[in-house]
This record gives C-alpha cells, structure tokens and sequence, in this order.
C-alpha cells in the first residue's frame, strides 16, 4: 500500500510541480486523503483514498433479517453412500428410526424441479435416492409430502 501511495502522490507532484510532502498534505482531511478530479463536462468530483485497515464490514440494513434461521435440512445427512444411509436406520424425512425404510428414486437430477423441499434437498446432496419410512414414501407418490412432517 505504501508503494502505491507514493507513486500515486508522486505522479501527482509531477502533475502539479509540487513536492509530493505539499501534495500529501494539501490531500489529506484527516485520516484519509482526499483528491479531486475535473471530468470532461467542467465539474469536479471528489475521491477518497482508504487503506485496508480503514474498510469495515457493511452492516445489514434490515434487523429483521439478522434473527432470521437458515434452511439447513438439506445438510442434516450431508453427501453419504446408499449404504451409510441405509444403515442409518433414519427417515430423512421424519427422522424416524428404526422399522422398514423404502428408497425413493429419481431416473435424472435434472427431472427435479425444485418446488417441493425434499427436489431441493436431493438436487443439493446430488443424490438420485433418498431413504423415507413407508408412510413418508406414501406421502412422497401422493404429492402430500410437506415439510411440517420433518421433526427435526
């Protein structure tokens, strides 16, 4: 940063027939410099230099949001083999354990849409398969599958 600085304030004094000591102090406002440039139209327009150190973050603008939960269902299982799911001997719908558990298969990942949650949670995992209990898979081939079975 010191590099450009001074090259900056340099090819300025130059510019000017200055020193670059007269050109940083007629530049800097408090901690940081400020220089003005004549565009084509006559008018003069103001930049301000910043170092790194000076930049903060941006502060969200909406408070609503900040409380706000993300959607994390699909990283619940994360990317794992048929097997694993398998054994798991969990509903990835419902969560329910233990029973008889079905697999649920799409021929293509591209024939999701991405309307009902658990298209977005398959196309997100890049799995063809997920693993519901009997009744979630039932619900699944009626189209009632909603996320307010989910439990967890």
């Amino acid at each position: 940063m010191y590099l450009a600085k001074s090259s900056f304030l340099a090819t300025l004094a130059w510019k000017h027939k200055s020193s670059i000591s007269k050109e940083n102090s007629r530049l800097r406002k408090g901690k940081h410099m400020t220089v003005f440039v004549k565009t084509k139209e006559g008018k003069s327009k103001s930049y301000t230099l910043f170092t790194l150190r000076d930049w903060k973050p941006p502060q969200p603008k909406e408070k609503e949001d900040i409380d706000k939960v993300p959607t994390t269902a699909h990283l619940r299982f994360g990317r794992s083999t048929l097997e694993q799911r398998l054994k798991a001997n969990i509903c990835e719908s419902c969560g329910k354990e233990g029973g008889y558990f079905e697999v649920h298969h799409v021929r293509k990942l591209k024939d999701l849409q991405g309307k009902e949650w658990w298209e977005q949670v398959m196309s997100h995992r890049k799995r063809k398969t997920m693993i519901l209990c009997n009744e979630c898979h039932v619900l699944l081939h009626a189209h009632k599958l909603s996320n307010r079975h989910k439990k967890f």
